[in-house]
């Protein structure tokens, strides 16, 4: 039985980091209507889940039925999504009339200078903060509130202070997040232009990865937990992605994603997990139903069971099956990027 539902609203941006799929425009620019979210949410006893996301490759925020959906939503649902934070004090009046449903906002900042946001991210780290503030400092959202950072080369030397920019608008809550290593993202040489435009050179995906063991990168987190020691501010350091444990031994039967998860984009795709290459499913032209209709679904998980790598997670990059041997498969996934022409 499904325990969350993640359902992305819209698939476009207002920002453009370097490191975003948001840079290739063909992977999903789309906002859904309510009729649409609707049929998919009611596939769903909202009894049975433990928790939905609003959120997938694009700003939720700006979705035109943000509003509305926060308000169907039943009591009782904890709500969950991702932002870039820009467009919270637009929302600010539908945040803090839905405030008890809300259970997590997670906001990626990936910067802690306005030169690096910049350049990165594309948009005003001062005016991020302010919008990020109109709510933060609000007793209805005290602990709900994390600053994500995804670390890469150009930009892990900002980690130490990420604590004092989230202290200093009362946000309590960080994480830190490396660039998924995994064949999707690497293939075909992603490189795109800085936001800036101040170098001649791009930001390479496969050049930019930090490997968990770096020296400097050891240096900064260890730095990052005395600074959130220091303001008073949680850290989230997910052994998950940062620490390859070769004494874990992970295998593909390990994987609990595809019994609990289920993530309809605004493309169309229906997939167990945001690291799977290839869909289960697709609900716009096979028409809004839950997994379990799906024989694909019931094949997939068997196939984990048995240690078998579905062709939907080949190249995921994922730690389940990143240092398993995969099982030659009949039915290859391909790799989502390859094909695509690049923004500059």
């Amino acid at each position: 039985m499904a325990s969350v539902l993640e359902i992305e609203l819209f698939g476009n941006c207002n920002l453009k980091c370097v490191m975003c799929a948001q840079q290739f425009p063909d992977k999903r620019q789309r906002a859904i209507s309510f009729e649409e979210f609707r049929a998919i949410f009611e596939l769903y006893k909202p009894e049975s889940l433990d928790y939905i996301t609003l959120h997938g490759s694009g700003e939720v925020m700006l979705s035109p039925i943000f509003g509305r959906v926060l308000d169907f939503i039943p009591d009782g649902l904890p709500i969950r999504f991702l932002t870039n934070g820009t467009q919270i004090a637009k929302q600010k009046e539908h945040l803090l009339n839905n405030a008890d449903k809300i259970e997590a906002i997670d906001i990626s900042i990936d910067a802690c200078t306005p030169q690096t946001y910049k350049r990165i991210r594309g948009g005003v780290l001062s005016d991020t903060l302010e919008s990020i503030s109109t709510i933060s400092s609000n007793h209805l959202y005290k602990n709900k509130i994390r600053l994500n950072f995804t670390y890469h080369k150009h930009n892990y030397k900002e980690i130490p202070l990420l604590a004092s920019l989230a202290s200093s608008i009362q946000v309590s809550r960080v994480g830190i997040w490396p660039l998924v290593d995994s064949a999707q993202y690497l293939a075909d040489e992603w490189a795109v232009s800085y936001n800036d435009r101040s170098a001649d050179e791009k930001f390479n995906y496969r050049e930019s990865l930090v490997s968990c063991n770096d020296p400097l990168l050891l240096k900064y987190l260890a730095q990052l937990q005395l600074a959130c020691q220091s303001h008073g501010v949680d850290i989230v350091l997910p052994e998950f992605y940062n620490i390859k444990n070769e004494m874990m031994h992970l295998k593909p039967s390990d994987c609990p994603v595809v019994e609990y998860n289920r993530i309809y984009y605004s493309t169309g795709e229906a997939k167990h997990c945001c690291l799977q290459t290839k869909p289960v499913f697709n609900w716009f032209s096979e028409g809004a139903k839950r997994f379990e209709a799906v024989d694909r679904h019931h094949q997939i998980v068997t196939e984990l069971k048995e240690d078998h790598v579905p062709s939907e997670c080949e190249h995921s990059g994922c730690p389940y099956i990143a240092n398993f041997d995969h099982i030659p498969s009949s039915d290859p996934s391909e790799i989502t990027f390859q094909s695509r022409t690049k923004s500059t």
